[in-house]
């Protein structure tokens, strides 16, 4: 089952036309709640594979490094052990939700302290293909947010600093701050067609599909925002919840703090 019933849909099977040559790699962060399992063949007392007649399976579970269209990396415990070319069995799972696909050894390097894996993967059908792409967009767009150009930093007369941080398929991330202190009153991060909103006051998250006047109300009343159905906003919540835990360190680590308070 899908991650989301209307979000990254990926209409018009646009999903399966991806690239998967030279792929760009995204990061995961070490708090994303994807959890990954690489099922490598068991080996004898010597460190051998088995026969395949008598080939049985070991889970390997370990912190996810990187995902992209078609591969991975990940770190394994320093006792694992497998040869590029070899097959294994690949499992992502996410708040319950589990994807799992073939895969084959890329890579495997060990350390004193652990291993680290490289692989790559095929889907068993396009419901598990558009699962794992949902799942990699979310990663994607948390990992390549990043400060706008200098220009976009300004100041205005209520003595609050707006700074916009950008990221891939049109992600804006744009956060007010108090000019005098630092603190952050509020922000509103645009993912696709959805503007996110919270502020210092409430805490409470807000979903529109209109971009707000500096970030709190709505710059045209004559042009309503779409009235999303709940189960819409649902997802955008969760969507929110996830990728606010893959940003990476170009976001300052107190508005990071800022934006997990609406994560929980």
């Amino acid at each position: 089952m899908p991650l989301f019933k209307y979000l990254f849909n990926f209409k018009g099977g646009a999903f399966l036309k991806r690239d998967k040559r030279h792929a760009p790699r995204y990061p995961v962060g070490e708090v994303f709640p994807v959890k990954g399992i690489v099922s490598l063949s068991s080996r004898d007392s010597k460190g051998n594979t088995l026969p395949t007649d008598r080939e049985t399976w070991q889970n390997w579970s370990g912190r996810l490094i990187n995902l992209s269209n078609g591969g991975a990396s990940i770190q394994l415990a320093a006792s694992a052990l497998a040869t590029r070319g070899q097959i294994c069995r690949f499992k992502l799972t996410l708040d319950g939700q589990q994807i799992e696909m073939e895969g084959l050894i890329a890579y495997f390097r060990n350390f004193n302290q652990y291993s680290l894996c490289g692989l790559s993967f095929t889907f068993p059908d396009e419901a598990t293909e558009k699962t794992y792409l949902q799942l990699l967009e979310m990663v994607m767009i948390g990992a390549s947010i990043e400060p706008a150009a200098k220009g976009l930093f300004t100041k205005d007369a209520k003595g609050l600093a707006k700074e916009v941080y950008q990221g891939k398929n049109k992600t804006r991330l744009s956060i007010w701050r108090n000019a005098a202190s630092g603190s952050v009153s509020h922000f509103e991060f645009r993912i696709h067609e959805h503007y996110i909103r919270g502020n210092a006051q409430t805490f409470k998250l807000e979903v529109d599909t209109n971009e707000g006047a500096s970030g709190l109300t709505k710059p045209d009343p004559s042009t309503p925002a779409q009235k999303l159905p709940a189960a819409e906003i649902a997802e955008v919540r969760q969507m929110f919840r996830w990728v606010v835990t893959n940003l990476p360190k170009s976001v300052p680590g107190h508005v990071k703090k800022f934006l997990e308070m609406f994560a929980r």
